[in-house]
């Protein structure tokens, strides 16, 4: 999916927010007011933030050829750039921050910030839901600063529902699939003589599909068993591929997109059957229009 300016900021509740939906903020250049105002804030003084070196070694010893930003400086303005964007709706928590530092950050430094939703997840409490998002943080040669996932807790007009289609690596998401892979010639057709167990992880979401000549007989957080491989990625990777315009699966995995656990052999064995359970996922997503 293309990322997108919004041009009308408004506020967004549970509801609003699109699955696979990726929102571009306007640039924002970073100051030395920036770097001065952080610095003292946070108290890190140290002299690769403030230039200031004690010895000539210390000055060999710099990795960067100018002061550079506080790591901790990319997720506060991430924040602000939410904040602008209209994206922390009547946002009631801030639950996680998972972040990676790629790149440094400088003064002069022209930052944009790409957020894609990535996962909708409804809570026991009425009126509530979590909202998933992967950041990634770019200067103006388009290099990658820094990049991560946040969760956050939003309210909701109503009742926080998701239909399981869209609940990627859930068991929910799994029996939604089992309909669409029994219609499926091809998939029962490579499943004909397998008896096994395929398990599918999105992040910390993990579904097995327990297959029996030609049928899935069941699609549960867990097997008995346990699975004979498991494919993962994160959530974000699953989002694009389940919802992007094409199943592009062996490309993802040649890039090193996805993890196995368990058996190798079973996992290059059952290559097209993957592909066919990719299908269905897409197929069951649309049904919804990824709302």
């Amino acid at each position: 999916m293309a990322a997108e300016q919004l041009e009308d900021v408004q506020v967004m509740y549970f509801e609003d927010f699109e699955l696979g939906r990726t929102y571009l903020s306007e640039p924002r250049q970073v100051t030395p007011a920036d770097l001065e105002l952080f610095t003292r804030l946070s108290g890190d003084d140290n002299p690769m933030h403030t230039g200031r070196t004690e010895t000539e070694e210390d000055l060999e010893a710099r990795l960067f050829e100018r002061p550079v930003l506080q790591g901790a400086f990319g997720i506060a303005i991430f924040t602000g750039f939410v904040r602008r964007l209209g994206l922390d709706g009547p946002a009631l928590a801030l639950l996680d921050t998972n972040w990676k530092y790629l790149a440094p950050i400088y003064v002069h430094d022209t930052i944009s910030c790409e957020i894609t939703v990535t996962r909708k997840r409804p809570t026991r409490t009425a009126g509530r839901g979590i909202i998933h998002r992967h950041v990634v943080l770019r200067n103006q040669d388009n290099t990658v600063l820094q990049q991560g996932t946040s969760a956050f807790l939003v309210q909701a007009r109503g009742a926080a529902d998701v239909p399981p289609e869209l609940q990627f690596g859930t068991a929910a998401w799994g029996q939604a699939l089992i309909p669409y892979l029994d219609n499926d010639k091809e998939f029962t057709a490579a499943i004909a003589s397998y008896d096994g167990t395929i398990g599918l992880a999105a992040g910390e979401e993990e579904v097995h599909f327990r297959c029996y000549r030609g049928r899935i007989i069941e699609a549960a957080r867990r097997s008995l068993l346990g699975a004979d491989f498991t494919l993962g990625a994160d959530e974000y990777t699953w989002t694009q591929l389940i919802l992007g315009d094409t199943n592009d699966f062996m490309q993802r995995a040649m890039l090193g997109q996805f993890t196995v656990r368990g058996s190798g052999a079973e996992y290059l064995r059952m290559t097209k059957v993957l592909i066919r359970l990719v299908d269905a996922a897409r197929a069951a997503a649309r049904k919804d229009n990824a709302k």
